[in-house]
């Protein structure tokens, strides 16, 4: 490690430089890859968002809002390295597709008790 004052070569522990004194204070790795910033993808967010209000309550839109917002998250998150979320895009594409299938399930049990002529 260099001094920024003096430009003297210290061991990588010291505080201090061996030269001058001057504090040798915290120095940072360069920016780079390995260090860089993850950020999470903004769709996946969504897609999880929506994965659960899909789920919960607007089972059809909520859903397919679900399944697409997850498509495009990881597509995204595919382009770009420093972009995560890819777990919350694959669980909102999951949860949208269980509240579709569960709708779609439902509604085929209502047709089935509506054409045997039970209420409900």
């Amino acid at each position: 490690m260099f001094c920024s004052n003096c430009g003297q070569e210290n061991s990588q522990g010291d505080s201090f430089c061996d030269n001058c004194g001057t504090s040798l204070g915290a120095q940072y790795p360069q920016m780079g890859q390995e260090n860089a910033v993850r950020r999470t993808s903004s769709m996946a967010v969504a897609s999880l968002i929506m994965g659960i209000l899909g789920f919960v309550f607007l089972p059809l839109i909520g859903s397919i809002l679900a399944i697409v917002f997850g498509i495009m998250a990881r597509k995204q998150i595919n382009r770009e390295p420093n972009t995560g979320g890819w777990a919350m895009a694959v669980i909102g594409i999951v949860l949208g597709g269980i509240a579709i299938f569960s709708l779609v399930v439902f509604i085929c049990l209502i047709i089935l008790l509506a054409i045997q002529g039970i209420g409900i």
